[in-house]
């Protein structure tokens, strides 16, 4: 039999952050939301040794782990990068600390029309906006430029301009003839 609560945020955080004299979690088990980050080295470094008491929730501790993410978010050779990032994947899994149990879609409503520069994540199957790991959407995003077509307006416009350019040329001068008139009759 499990016996199973549903508890506040706050009952959470204070059983996975336990102090009195020191750290000691005091949970068997959880279940909580988490994305991972947008580059992989990121997300795994959050599982190591080091992360106890931090990101590291389930206090798992895997030196074979440790090692291979270490030296993949050191190398600069991106096939070396692939293969310690894909080893420890695969310790992950096996060890088994955490348990992914679902895969849940998010709907994202953008405005395309008037905006560009929107940016998904993970090569655009991911969240545009709403989470602090996408950066690129708040950095790209950008106005539409209006076109002819999108303003309605179009050519219009420019003889709308021509018009009222015009009628202020025809006042100032029938403004100026019409002083000039005033000015002879007073002499």
């Amino acid at each position: 039999k499990i016996d199973y609560q549903v508890v506040d945020d706050g009952i959470y955080y204070d059983s996975i952050w336990a102090y009195e004299d020191d750290y000691s979690p005091d949970f068997d088990m959880y279940l909580w939301d988490w994305d991972g980050y947008a580059d992989p080295g990121d997300t795994l470094a959050s599982f190591t040794t080091a992360q106890i008491e931090n990101w590291n929730e389930p206090c798992w501790s895997d030196a074979e782990f440790d090692a291979a993410v270490a030296e993949a978010n050191a190398t600069l050779d991106p096939e070396r990068r692939k293969e310690l990032i894909w080893r420890a994947q695969q310790i992950f899994y096996e060890q088994s600390p955490e348990i992914v149990t679902d895969y849940p879609q998010k709907l994202e409503a953008v405005d395309t029309s008037r905006w560009d520069g929107w940016t998904r994540m993970y090569g655009g199957e991911g969240a545009a906006f709403y989470t602090s790991f996408v950066r690129d959407s708040y950095m790209n995003l950008r106005p539409k430029a209006a076109t002819a077509e999108q303003s309605g307006a179009g050519g219009l416009t420019i003889v709308a301009v021509g018009v009222v350019v015009l009628l202020g040329v025809v006042a100032a001068a029938w403004f100026i003839v019409r002083s000039r008139r005033a000015a002879v009759e007073e002499e």
